[in-house]
């Protein structure tokens, strides 16, 4: 796979990271968090392996940041997920995409 291709898929499988673990904090169905929690594991490490394949520059690790953010808001826009007690906040979803760079970002170093 080229760079690019790298890049979108990395940054896809993280959008998953953040709406899994928003989808299990904000849930009316507890007993759902234990399967969401493995489906987190699966998706963060395919992120991980996707992304640890480059050194990022700016310019790209920005791409990533939107990329992923877009994936994690379009995941949680979905009509099947109305088993969210609220309606999440695109600064809560924000926060959370720029938490999960962070710790990736250093993970990679």
């Amino acid at each position: 796979m080229s760079r690019h291709d790298d890049l979108i898929n990395g940054s896809k499988f993280l959008g998953n990271v953040i709406a899994h673990e928003l989808k299990c904090i904000y849930t009316n169905y507890p007993e759902k968090t234990i399967s969401m929690e493995k489906e987190q594991i699966e998706y963060r490490g395919k992120a991980i392996s996707k992304l640890l394949l480059h050194k990022w520059n700016n310019e790209e690790i920005a791409e990533i940041k939107e990329s992923t953010l877009k994936e994690a808001m379009r995941q949680l826009n979905k009509p099947k997920y109305k088993d969210i007690r609220v309606k999440i906040s695109d600064d809560i979803i924000r926060k959370k995409t720029e938490e999960e760079i962070f710790g990736l970002l250093n993970a990679l170093k």
